[in-house]
């Protein structure tokens, strides 16, 4: 079923960016396929019910997905089509991710001496996201996501470990939690060599060399086709806005993303406004609505996962606030823990600080929607990271290389904290309080008021970050009181939204009265998901989407 014409030539893994795909070379996207094109009716014109392609499986998407693709023609699917709306990227959001997979219950983590259960992991999971999980697609995925992973060793040679303590779960304290062996796994090994390319540059280059799949890039699924109540395929645009159909003999996998660039479903479903993600731009939440518009339930779709941002070009907040719209950069991804590094706070407008700063960035991201019942408003969006010149010459701030270079833009400066506060806007009276209080504990290495570098996962996270420090009492701790300062606004964002089609633990679309809508599937950030919408730890989204497809497929084909 190999469709030469449209391979995507690979250029390569972009180290810590992202995967592109050359745009399809030689002849033009056709409407050749595996199955008769479309046939005009009596009068000349196109039968509404005739079909462009015909296959095994479809899958729209090529970010997690893309092992629904693999796993399909593994399992003996005779066709299977490939359907990426961006005309270059192969890999969607997860192709620009760190692209490890949070797991419990690995072999990595029996050879690594972590005792654990399901049971421990269910509490955990219960608790932290206050019992909005659902048990049994979360028991679906404990049980799976280790069998994955030994498949992907057999198909494909990798071979899986933990790297580093950071990205573990995030969620402390809460019952079941385990400070490691639970969160992100990374391929260190193909085939016995050093992982330098990337997984997702191996899942496009099968799908590409396999004579029964065909990969359409700059192909955009638009509508869901329903005969009998069963999905039997979508309705799509190519890549040069002609419409296609093609048709699904076993079944459809959405895996299309978010909804992060789609500014009215932002608004109407988030509770508080997201201002930067790193999502990629064609997460429009295309599979969310076309499964809406056939009775698909969905779930969770208040959540995101979680990513305290800067504004790395100089943005104006109000302007974004009053526009409904949302930046996309990796510049200003605080990734890096830069708040949680000793000589740093984060303040709200009161000069306030309002959270744990060293704490995991999806935890972290929460405290922004802290409303006050007082003002009628949410007090720490926008809020402000401050830190000193003892922080600037040790770190480096986003958007600089490393300490010393010209600090950026988007920071102001001052020679005193009254001086900052005035430029930032931030009340002068409230911040020079807070540090005053904040100074004194922190030279103890204390914080009565939020626990900062208590936890393990502070530790392990920004504490680690900053150098795991021996030179002060709290590797996450030092005053904020050494002039110059530097500030800049510091918002809520996102690597992607986490909500959508509800899927029962077959990864299966489900109808408002839970039942299985017949042939449509969902992963990743499309779907309701595994974790109640809650970033439970490092590689969450990689490895739910991920096993979850897996599963689906499996499911699909009838493999036990």
């Amino acid at each position: 079923m190999k469709n030469a014409t449209n391979k995507v030539s690979r250029r390569g893994f972009l180290k810590g960016s992202a995967i592109l795909a050359a745009g399809a070379a030689g002849a033009s996207l056709g409407l050749s396929g595996c199955s008769a094109g479309a046939k005009p009716s009596e009068d000349g014109k196109r039968d509404s019910g005739a079909w462009d392609k015909e296959c095994d499986v479809l899958v729209v998407g090529t970010g997690t997905s893309a092992v629904a693709a693999v796993a399909a023609s593994h399992y003996g699917a005779e066709s299977v089509v490939v359907l990426e709306k961006s005309k270059e990227m192969f890999g969607g959001t997860t192709g620009t991710s760190g692209q490890g997979v949070g797991i419990p219950l690995t072999d990595a983590a029996k050879e690594a001496g972590i005792e654990d259960s399901e049971e421990e992991v269910l509490k955990y999971y219960k608790s932290a996201t206050n019992g909005r999980y659902d048990e049994a697609v979360a028991k679906s995925y404990i049980k799976n996501g280790n069998e994955y992973l030994k498949w992907t060793n057999e198909v494909f040679g990798f071979k899986w470990d933990f790297t580093s303590p950071a990205f573990q779960d995030y969620f402390e304290p809460c019952e079941g939690f385990l400070p490691y062996g639970r969160g992100s796994l990374s391929v260190v090994e193909i085939n016995g060599q050093e992982n330098s390319s990337g997984m997702w540059s191996v899942f496009q280059q099968a799908i590409q060399d396999d004579e029964k799949s065909e990969l359409l890039m700059g192909t955009a699924a638009t509508e869901l086709v329903v005969e009998d109540g069963r999905v039997v395929g979508v309705a799509a645009t190519g890549s040069k806005g002609e419409e296609i159909r093609i048709r699904a003999n076993k079944g459809v996998v959405l895996g299309t993303g978010g909804f992060d660039h789609n500014d009215s479903m932002r608004k109407e479903f988030l509770p508080y406004p997201l201002f930067v993600t790193n999502a990629a731009q064609g997460n429009t939440g295309d599979a969310q609505r076309m499964g809406m518009a056939i009775g698909a339930a969905v779930a969770n779709m208040d959540c995101s996962w979680g990513l305290p941002c800067f504004l790395p070009s100089g943005e104006d907040f109000e302007e974004l606030l009053a526009s409904n719209r949302i930046v996309y950069t990796f510049t200003g991804n605080d990734w890096a823990m830069y708040r949680g590094k000793p000589g740093a706070v984060v303040v709200n407008r009161a000069g306030k600080r309002f959270g744990d700063e060293a704490q995991a960035y999806g935890v972290y991201n929460l405290d922004f929607g802290q409303f006050s019942s007082k003002d009628s408003n949410y007090p720490n969006i926008p809020a402000y990271f401050i830190c000193d010149s003892s922080y600037t010459a040790m770190y480096a701030l986003p958007g600089q290389e490393a300490a010393g270079d010209p600090i950026p833009d988007f920071f102001v400066q001052a020679d005193t904290i009254g001086e900052l506060a005035e430029k930032l806007g931030i009340d002068a009276e409230g911040l020079a309080a807070e540090l005053d209080e904040f100074n004194a504990n922190a030279a103890e290495g204390k914080d009565p008021k939020f626990g900062r570098g208590e936890k393990s996962i502070d530790v392990n996270s920004s504490g680690l970050y900053a150098g795991s420090r021996t030179d002060i009492p709290n590797p996450c701790l030092s005053p904020v009181e050494t002039g110059p300062f530097y500030g800049a606004v510091y918002v809520p964002g996102t690597c992607g939204t986490c909500g959508g089609l509800k899927i029962d633990e077959n990864s299966q679309v489900v109808n408002f009265a839970g039942e299985p809508i017949e042939g449509l599937y969902a992963v990743g950030n499309c779907s309701s998901g595994v974790s109640g919408g809650k970033y439970l730890h490092g590689g969450m989204t990689v490895g739910s989407g991920s096993v979850m497809s897996w599963v689906a497929v499996r499911h699909m084909l009838g493999v036990s």
